[in-house]
Order: structure tokens, then C-alpha cells, then sequence
């Protein structure tokens, strides 16, 4: 996690809000949440804050591969206690492990894992 070219990539992409760049967004999600299933990028990436910003931003809106992501980087002890601190973070997990409807059951699998 430490290439910052191909960081800013993803977070800026992840961050796309056109609805022509719906694709390239959920792309980017995708990536931030399969690199944070890495133990080596866990503690990094929660550690970045433009990452964590672009992460748990993307998570508020109940996008499943940011609650995925987040899921992710609560599995390493060092980020369980600031990410719960982490007001946003906290609320999206929150709200996403209360959904019911169909569509978003991974989605509150996800965060009930978090």
C-alpha cells in the first residue's frame, strides 16, 4: 500500500460521484476492498486518511464493497478501537448492519462481521 500513485488512483476514482463514472467508482471500491483483505495493507491503508476518508465515505452511502472493505480492516486489533472512535466509520456500520431489505443483505453481512 505504499505505491502512492497507484493510492491516489483509487482514491480519487473512489470518489466519483457523475453518474457516467458509476463504473469507474465501484471499480475503485472494488480494488480498496480486495487490497484490504491483505494483512500487510490492513493497518496502512486505516492508517492513510485520505484512504479512510474515501473508504468510509463510500460506506455512509452503503456501497457493499466499502462496508467490505471496512470489514476488512476491522480484522487487525490495531484498527478495531480507532475505526469504532471513527464517527463515520461507526455510523455506516451501524446503519448497514440494520438493513433488511434483499438487496443489501451482503451489505449487513459485511458489517455485522465488522
Amino acid at each position: 500500500w505504499d505505491h502512492e500513485p497507484t493510492k491516489m488512483t483509487l482514491v480519487i476514482a473512489s470518489q466519483l460521484t457523475a453518474p457516467t463514472d458509476q463504473r469507474c467508482r465501484e471499480s475503485a471500491l472494488l480494488a480498496l476492498r480486495n487490497l484490504s483483505s491483505d494483512q500487510a495493507n490492513g493497518e496502512l491503508m486505516w492508517s492513510d486518511d485520505p484512504t479512510k476518508t474515501a473508504i468510509t465515505s463510500a460506506a455512509v452511502d452503503q456501497k457493499e464493497h466499502a462496508i467490505r472493505a471496512l470489514a476488512n480492516l476491522a480484522c487487525h486489533d490495531a484498527n478495531r478501537k480507532p475505526m469504532w472512535d471513527h464517527e463515520q466509520a461507526q455510523a455506516a456500520l451501524v446503519a448497514a448492519s440494520q438493513l433488511t431489505a434483499p438487496p443489501y443483505r451482503k451489505c449487513r453481512e459485511h458489517a455485522l462481521r465488522a
